[in-house]
């Protein structure tokens, strides 16, 4: 089931929204392929095309970056095919634009996205 988190930052008075988890419309990766970008939508397609998807793994989890120390929430998708090949989607950090990589840390412990504290 999806969830969403609020953070408050205490200096800057930001709201941020994260979802995380997977709703219901999550049955199947055809009910969500419009969420990811083109680019992931052709590898998607042409996976499909091929019949060589085995598994998938998709839902709203925490990325961070390293680079920034902040959180950002964006659509987890792993699909493994052709029996080990693995095909996951990247992101990147809107300020500096670095690969953001999933996290496991606390969402308070990252930096506001606003002011920095």
């Amino acid at each position: 089931m999806g969830s969403g988190v609020v953070t408050h930052c205490s200096e800057c008075d930001d709201y941020k929204e994260y979802t995380l988890g997977i709703g219901m419309m999550f049955s199947k990766l055809n009910n969500i392929v419009d969420l990811f970008s083109p680019t992931v939508q052709r590898k998607i397609t042409a996976l499909q095309c091929e019949n060589s998807i085995e598994n998938t793994d998709f839902s709203y989890e925490l990325f961070e970056c390293y680079n920034c120390d902040t959180v950002h929430s964006r659509l987890h998708l792993e699909i493994t095919h052709n029996e080990d090949k693995v095909f996951k989607a990247s992101y990147r950090c809107y300020e500096c634009k670095r690969l953001l990589k999933r996290t496991e840390r606390k969402i308070e412990s990252f930096k506001c996205r606003i002011c920095g504290s």
